[in-house]
């Protein structure tokens, strides 16, 4: 389990979450990636798992995002035993739907 991020949002509305693993620090080169949308049990927000249709934020309300797929699935996906660099994101439901 791995704290990523604490945020707030500048508006209402309904989030996923997006992680993003690169080899470098430059966040160049992607290896992996992994949606709230498509693995919403690997999202945790304020101790609570992340249910199929998004977190319901607030404005000026702090969150707490971990990230806590079961170990098989970092081992499948080649995200265990090496050093990797995170990005995390905040999308929009209205705009996810769009992709």
């Amino acid at each position: 389990m791995a704290e990523v991020a604490d945020c707030t949002f500048d508006q209402d509305g309904t989030f996923f979450f997006r992680i993003q693993f690169y080899l470098d620090e430059f966040l160049t080169r992607l290896e992996f990636e992994d949606l709230s949308s498509d693995n919403p049990k690997h999202f945790v927000v304020n101790g609570q798992p992340v249910n199929a249709s998004g977190l319901d934020a607030t404005v000026g309300q702090c969150y707490k995002i971990t990230y806590k797929p079961a170990k098989d699935f970092l081992i499948a996906n080649g995200l265990l035993d090496q050093v990797l660099y995170l990005k995390v994101e905040a999308i929009l439901k209205n705009i996810i739907s769009l992709v």
